[in-house]
């Protein structure tokens, strides 16, 4: 979880009574409604079609693909190859949302309200935009 408090600590009881029964649960910003406050459309925009893209290349259905908002059952974890993780930032979300659907993992989305932050600046750029679209083209070659 982001730890500028974008993610809101109030849903962690919620993800670990979801984490008893699957393997991974995912704060989502899109299921249902956007739930996003104070942030830039533009970014909204980014996230909606990476998920688009994600969903439609690799032949998944998440409905928030670049979220930071985790929860992994420790089953699950030992059974990743972190070494061949390559990805940082988003892209990492990307990756390992794909990896845990490619192990067969449950995966339980839940509905959370994300807020920008107040203080800092992001760190989301052409490079990793790029990294993004390039890492779900190599996803879908393997």
């Amino acid at each position: 979880m982001d730890a500028d408090l974008s993610h809101d600590p109030w849903y962690l009881p919620l993800f670990l009574h979801y984490a008893k029964t699957y393997d991974l649960v995912t704060g989502s910003r899109f299921l249902g409604r956007v739930s996003i406050k104070d942030r830039a459309i533009w970014r909204n925009i980014i996230s909606k079609i990476t998920k688009w893209f994600f969903n439609l290349i690799l032949g998944t259905n998440l409905s928030d693909v670049t979220t930071g908002f985790k929860c992994f059952k420790d089953s699950l974890l030992t059974k990743i190859d972190f070494s061949k993780i390559k990805s940082k930032g988003y892209a990492f979300q990307i990756e390992v949302s794909y990896i845990a659907k490619n192990l067969g993992a449950s995966i339980k989305e839940i509905p959370i309200v994300f807020v920008e932050r107040n203080s800092g600046e992001s760190k989301m750029s052409v490079r990793i935009m790029l990294e993004g679209v390039f890492l779900i083209l190599k996803l879908s070659l393997q």
